[in-house]
């Protein structure tokens, strides 16, 4: 290990202490072999600094990084060094001066699609921002030496920041943004995000506070929700409507339109987005949950109408299940909430019309059950995933089919303008709008034979009996989140401008 030498420089202090605000670049990535939708930071571990790029996941709340040398780095999906076509980086500990492995205190990892990473916490300088401000010393990291890989899909690193309920060990400890808090470098454990629905785009990361500039309006508090035994282990809202705004645009073809949808139907054709079902713990609660659950997937899949369910309780897909298999599952203590069936929504399935700039829109009623409410926020995850009734609602609305897979293909002229999926939360009090263009597969993704023919693919897929909602980057992108994990509540608004542009207006927050 390096020795550090530390310079000592005195300094008249200023008399005006600076913002606590730190921000930092997410990128958003894309390929076939890990997804669509990634969204990569870049941060420093280590003295002096060794780069690494990882997902920023609000979905897992350990720093999982590659050991340099490991058994990880020598998998044929390894991405530590070259030839890997994507260099992510690994951690030298002979190369820093300030590592310190954690003696006894190991994690074990399990991701959807059932890998499995383990190895030793250690504790080192992790370093944030742009400018190598936002350094944090004595960091718990885990460093990842092995891998279990049960789908060959290439190694990535990790940086959580969710909720330390889910951290991979029993023995929890102050994950980044309380180190952050502790330290001085934030007032709060709080951060906001904003990200880019264009691939390879930046979005922003803000540690400590807000950027105004980068949202309209006013924030809108959603509180998290417990689970059944009364925690609160992840950033999981409550939904209580959804609704598909669908534009028609002046000048379109529908009957030719509907002519090579048809044609695409009958034609086979590669998804980027596979359904998931792989490894993952279900957390359901007793045979009829399941049973009931399972019976109106399997006819929402079918074509039919979604009947009422006594399932009083979904549960969470998990992206990191730890080792020692803590059970959750949420609980519905709201059934009051509005699903679009009672008098301020209008009658389910209805459509409200509006002119747009010689265009006119619609919005559908997707009919969501109070009891699919639930919904994690998670911008590491794959896809948005949603009720299978949903998804076979939006199907009718977008004239293609449904399956298990996911929605058919789409007419790509129908995800623009003012077409987007309506969020409400908060017993509708709080609204939100993902543009359905955010959801689209990029053409250097898709199945050529569907861009061919004018046709896209939208990263969404269904829920599975029990898991919860998945928002994710393409929610994050059109929604300024504020994650305040010291109070357990989000904030949403509406985002705008540049999202990786320079911090305009920064506020410490709360």
């Amino acid at each position: 290990m390096k020795i550090c030498w530390q310079l000592s420089i005195f300094l008249i202090a200023e008399p005006a202490i600076a913002q606590r605000v730190v921000q930092k670049s997410v990128q958003h990535f894309e390929s076939l072999d890990i997804g669509p939708f990634i969204p990569f930071a870049t941060f420093g571990f280590g003295t002096p600094a060794q780069n690494i790029k990882g997902i920023f996941d609000t979905g897992s709340s350990d720093t999982i990084i590659p050991e340099a040398g490991s058994a990880v780095c020598k998998l044929k999906t390894q991405q530590c060094t070259a030839p890997a076509p994507v260099v992510l980086g690994q951690f030298d500990p002979k190369a820093t001066c300030d590592f310190k492995r954690l003696d006894g205190q190991r994690f074990n990892a399990t991701f959807a699609g059932g890998d499995q990473y383990d190895g030793d916490y250690i504790e080192t300088t992790i370093t944030l921002g742009e400018k190598g401000d936002g350094e944090v010393s004595n960091a718990q990291v885990a460093l990842a030496s092995n891998r279990n890989p049960q789908i060959q899909t290439p190694q990535v690193p990790v940086f959580g920041v969710g909720l330390p309920l889910i951290e991979a060990t029993d023995n929890k400890y102050d994950n980044l943004p309380k180190k952050m808090k502790d330290a001085g470098i934030t007032k709060s454990q709080a951060y906001s995000v904003v990200l880019n629905s264009t691939p390879f785009g930046n979005g922003s990361v803000f540690f400590g506070g807000i950027d105004r500039s980068k949202f309209e309006g006013e924030l809108k508090e959603v509180p998290l929700e417990k689970d059944r035994n009364g925690e609160i282990p992840e950033f999981v809202v409550k939904m209580s409507s959804l609704k598909l705004a669908l534009e028609t645009r002046a000048g379109s073809n529908p009957p030719q339109e509907r002519r090579a949808l048809e044609v695409m139907k009958r034609t086979p054709w590669s998804r980027v987005i596979k359904a998931l079902d792989q490894g993952r713990n279900k957390n359901l609660y007793g045979s009829e949950h399941v049973d009931n659950v399972a019976k109106r997937i399997n006819m929402a899949r079918d074509g039919e109408e979604q009947p009422p369910s006594g399932m009083n309780s979904n549960s969470m897909k998990r992206k990191i299940t730890r080792s020692h298999g803590r059970s959750n599952g949420w609980s519905n203590r709201d059934n009051n909430s509005s699903n679009g069936c009672d008098a301020k929504n209008g009658n389910k399935g209805g459509e409200k019309g509006r002119i747009n700039k010689g265009n006119s829109t619609n919005e559908i009623d997707l009919g969501l059950d109070p009891r699919d409410g639930f919904t994690l926020m998670d911008t590491g995850g794959i896809a948005i995933a949603l009720p299978p009734a949903v998804l076979s609602r939006m199907a009718d609305a977008l004239g293609t089919t449904f399956s298990q897979d996911g929605l058919g293909p789409i007419m790509c002229s129908r995800l623009s303008g003012d077409s987007a999926l309506i969020m409400r939360f908060n017993g509708d009090t709080v609204e939100t709008r993902m543009p359905l263009a955010n959801m689209r597969i990029s053409e250097a993704l898709a199945d050529p034979e569907l861009t061919r023919k004018g046709l896209c693919e939208l990263g969404v897929r269904p829920t599975e009996a029990g898991d919860t909602n998945v928002a994710t980057l393409p929610f994050f992108a059109a929604v300024y989140t504020v994650f305040d994990l010291d109070n357990n509540r989000l904030f949403f608004a509406q985002a705008k401008g540049d999202p990786g542009a320079p911090g305009g207006k920064l506020e410490e927050f709360p």
